[in-house]
């Protein structure tokens, strides 16, 4: 018994995988271009883009976007992110993450970070955020940066959804990469995941024994 659990344990160890180091496989945030897409201005529900993800790792673990407040007064606000596979602009919904009662001053910057995402995304997605719960007078939008520093984006358009859904809008060059950063991490192996059900089957089974 002795014998098959040192094995089962062994097999285990070969086949768990390291601690997976995170990667950044999109970075729209050194260059700001002092432009925001306000929500008010076309009375938008979302606001998003499709981004073309560099490096090789595909579990994000985290994405950022920024804020700005146009309006004298602070408050606070709930942020929706949803995230997409890409078709003409969006394709299907991967996942939606929220974060709530985020702060923000007057004529204030926020970047919100949404973390345990945990999705493995295809080369190329769509991302749109929402604005909810919104105390104090608040006037949102989402900053402009450009050029990405990691992965590409097309920096003459923008997604927009005025509440029929998100569509693919012109804007002017220069002016449609919105502020993103997001954090990978590799897709598990299904071989190195195979070694290690070995393992632990192995390890059942001589306690069953036992």
């Amino acid at each position: 018994m002795k014998y098959l659990t040192s094995i089962a344990f062994l097999l285990a160890a070969l086949g768990a995988p390291t601690p997976a180091l995170s990667g950044v496989v999109y970075d729209n945030s050194t260059t700001d271009t002092l432009q925001t897409y306000l929500y008010s201005v076309g009375a938008y529900t979302q606001i998003g883009d499709v981004v073309e993800l560099g490096g090789t790792e595909r579990t994000l673990t985290d994405a950022s976007v920024q804020f700005f407040n146009q309006h004298a007064s602070g408050g606070t606000f709930d942020a929706v992110l949803r995230l997409y596979e890409a078709g003409p602009s969006v394709g299907a919904l991967l996942g939606t993450f929220q974060l709530s009662g985020l702060s923000i001053d007057g004529f204030g910057i926020r970047t919100a970070t949404f973390g345990g995402l945990n999705l493995t995304v295809p080369d190329r997605i769509a991302f749109a955020v929402e604005v909810a719960n919104v105390v104090g007078g608040l006037d949102l939008g989402l900053n402009v940066f450009e050029p990405p520093t990691v992965g590409t984006s097309s920096d003459t358009h923008v997604l927009v959804d005025t509440g029929s859904g998100l569509v693919d809008s012109l804007a002017s060059a220069g002016g449609g990469n919105l502020y993103f950063v997001a954090n990978a991490v590799p897709v598990p192996e299904p071989a190195a995941l195979g070694l290690v059900g070995i393992g632990l089957a192995l390890v059942a089974r001589a306690s069953r024994r036992r």
